[in-house]
This record gives C-alpha cells, sequence and structure tokens, in this order.
C-alpha cells in the first residue's frame, strides 16, 4: 500500500516508507483499517486533510499524526464534532 502511494505521487519509496513508520506510532492502538488510509493520505505531504465522521477516541492521534496541516472534518451530528474537537479549539458548523 506505501509502495503504490509513494508510485502514486512520485515520492521515494524508502522515505515513504519511513515516514509511514513514523505515522504508524504516532496512530499506535489505532485499528489498522483506520490508520492505514490516513497513513496513506499523510505520505503524499497534503496541506488539507478531509476526515469523513472520524473517531472522537482517536482525536488525539489523529491531530498528532496530521500536525499543522489543514482538517476539514465531517460529522454526523453538532455533538460528534465536539467529541472529536481537541479541548479549546473552536467548532463552526454548516449544513450543506
Amino acid at each position: 500500500y506505501i509502495a503504490y502511494r509513494a508510485a502514486l505521487w512520485n515520492l521515494d519509496l524508502q522515505r515513504t516508507r519511513a515516514h509511514a513508520t513514523l505515522l504508524r506510532k504516532r496512530l499506535a492502538g489505532m485499528h489498522e483499517a483506520l490508520a492505514y488510509p490516513l497513513i496513506g493520505a499523510l505520505v503524499g505531504m497534503p496541506q488539507l486533510v478531509v476526515l469523513d465522521r472520524p473517531e472522537p477516541a482517536y482525536a488525539a492521534q489523529i491531530f498528532a499524526a496530521i500536525g499543522r496541516r489543514g482538517v476539514l472534518t465531517v460529522h454526523a451530528d453538532a455533538a460528534s464534532a465536539r467529541a472529536f474537537l481537541p479541548a479549546g479549539v473552536g467548532l463552526r458548523a454548516t449544513r450543506a
């Protein structure tokens, strides 16, 4: 999967694997089915990360892995959005 992502974005395979290994450590404890898509996206060094209904239980790990990138999250309702956000972060809800 990481080799595929490296080829997709024309990244050096060894550096991409090393980056993926570091990200996996930051996401330790998160189920692979949730962690791998995020790792696959982050190795491409995006400026914006879009999360569809992220698990509040993993919020701290997700924000640690994302770092200072922009984040757009989509939640089922305002309560799940508040549960996901770290303390001190404001919430701006919009409807589609």
